[in-house]
């Protein structure tokens, strides 16, 4: 037995290794193809895009050279031209123009302009669940509680106000996003953002319990 399960490990760590030669030979080549057609610049932005986990401190620093950081340089970019040219691929090839990439790293985004409007749609929405929290936490030092209802109100109001500088190419990007193909993001995208706007009135609704609860014990002592 002990025989046995030593030569399954070791089948399982020689599958592991070559699913891991695989996988870096599929890469190497993807960038081979990249550079021959999209220059150094291109060639470097994937590198960066597919080894940004080999360095844990290049991860989160704030600098340039993590991939998670040219694509969100790109990104910011590519938003900004989405305002005048609308949701274009030229929106992207321009942004890595300005970014001194080729214009073959706007393939970061590989399903076009509808994936920069998800990705628009994310960063909205952890900024409103990051808006929320501090609202949540400073709730809890207010003596008055707003209703619910004002509450959801003002969390709503908050989310459309950060598509204000899209307003006018926006729906564009609700087309984009409705079709076939990209409709289970676009869910994806609106499930969790209600998620969070009922996971916030009822943080708030349990404060308010517990307060009333508090209140109530302490009566009864005094009483």
């Amino acid at each position: 037995k002990a025989r046995f399960a030593t030569e399954g490990a070791g089948d399982e760590k020689a599958e592991e290794e070559t699913a891991v030669v695989q996988r870096g030979a599929t890469l190497c080549a993807a960038m081979e193809r990249v550079l021959r057609r999209g220059g150094k610049n291109a060639f470097n932005a994937l590198r960066r895009a597919f080894c940004s986990n080999d360095s844990g401190g290049s991860r989160g620093s704030g600098g340039s050279g993590g991939a998670g950081s040219v694509r969100e340089q790109l990104a910011e970019a590519a938003l900004r031209r989405v305002q005048v040219v609308g949701w274009d691929a030229r929106a992207l090839r321009d942004a890595a123009i300005e970014l001194q990439l080729s214009p073959a790293a706007a393939a970061m985004f590989q399903r076009g302009p509808v994936e920069l409007a998800e990705y628009h749609t994310s960063k909205c929405d952890r900024r409103l669940a990051e808006l929320l929290a501090a609202q949540r936490s400073a709730a809890a030092a207010e003596q008055q509680l707003a209703p619910e209802v004002e509450l959801l109100a003002s969390a709503i109001d908050t989310r459309l106000d950060m598509n204000e500088p899209m307003r006018a190419v926006w729906p564009q990007a609700l087309a984009l996003q409705s079709l076939p193909q990209n409709a289970p993001v676009l869910m994806s995208l609106r499930a969790g953002l209600v998620d969070e706007l009922v996971a916030h009135v009822d943080a708030v609704r349990e404060l308010r319990i517990a307060r009333e609860e508090s209140a109530r014990v302490a009566q009864e002592k005094a009483e």
